[in-house]
């Protein structure tokens, strides 16, 4: 978990071809831009464990070379999380955490700053197979989930010489 990761940020209207760092972490990941665009929420180890994270996002500011890329850093999780979705409107995020539930958090970007509010458990995760996947309604009120299909194993199926069936066509 020690790897380091750089987001970055790219110059597409001036040309400029080389990227800009923006966030600095230890084994981040899973970053999701919230609705209106001036914060990110992602997913890090830099505290020894999953936890999520929301840092203002200003592209403009990243432009001026004299400026800290961002001011301020709001943990979301209370233990541990991963896998952060923003409802649309902003107001809220979704996470899972260390229990596999589906927590909602209460947030609000206001100016410059961040408030973290009241947190609260929805519901156990659905099993995940391809590391929980899942969205959320624009109104916070369903998910959308990849689970594993009930009752017997699913089977794979491999195809070989595929190209030929194409060609045949």
């Amino acid at each position: 978990m020690g790897s380091r990761h750089e987001w970055q940020l790219r110059e597409p209207l001036t040309g400029k071809a080389d990227p800009i760092p923006f966030l600095h972490a230890t084994s981040a990941y899973d970053a999701q831009f919230s609705p209106d665009g001036r914060w990110v929420a992602y997913t890090s180890w830099e505290s020894g464990q999953s936890q999520i994270y929301v840092v203002p996002f200003e592209p403009t500011k990243l432009l001026e070379k004299d400026v800290a890329p961002f001011a301020g850093k709001w943990q979301i999780s209370i233990e541990e999380g991963r896998t952060p979705r923003w409802r649309r409107d902003g107001k809220e995020l979704f996470y899972i955490d260390a229990q596999e539930a589906i927590m909602a958090v209460e947030v609000s970007g206001k100016g410059r700053g961040f408030e973290v509010g009241r947190s609260r458990r929805l519901f156990t995760a659905p099993p995940h197979p391809f590391g929980a996947t899942y969205d959320v309604t624009p109104d916070g009120q369903r998910f959308i989930w990849s689970t594993f299909p009930e009752g017997d194993a699913s089977s794979l199926v491999l195809m070989v010489n595929w190209t030929a069936r194409i060609q045949g066509k």
